[in-house]
């Protein structure tokens, strides 16, 4: 039986990973996040990988992995962990 209590149900990090990119940030429009540690917002686009990049070179930094911000969330508004779908090319999951 599994156990709901340990940390990847109750504080489980995730990541974004458009499976169609050009339609998720269409003709090179990037994708804008606030990051609240540092209190600035970053850009990302969709590389030439198809990854999300903070630029279009492949070697440039991923989307980063995040948790989610549950601060003023009541906990039917929360993420679900089971939400995921899985790419048939690669080992990554998407929520």
């Amino acid at each position: 039986m599994a156990k709901f209590t340990v940390p990847c149900f109750t504080n489980p990090q995730y990541e974004l990973i458009a499976l169609h990119p050009e339609h998720f940030l269409p003709y090179g429009c990037p994708l804008t996040v606030y990051d609240h540690g540092t209190k600035s917002y970053k850009n990302y686009v969709v590389a030439t990988d198809r990854c999300l990049r903070e630029s279009v070179d492949p070697a440039s930094p991923l989307f980063p992995p995040f948790y989610p911000r549950a601060v003023g969330r009541g906990t039917f508004f929360q993420p679900n962990v089971y939400l995921v779908t899985l790419m048939p090319k690669s080992n990554a999951v998407v929520i």
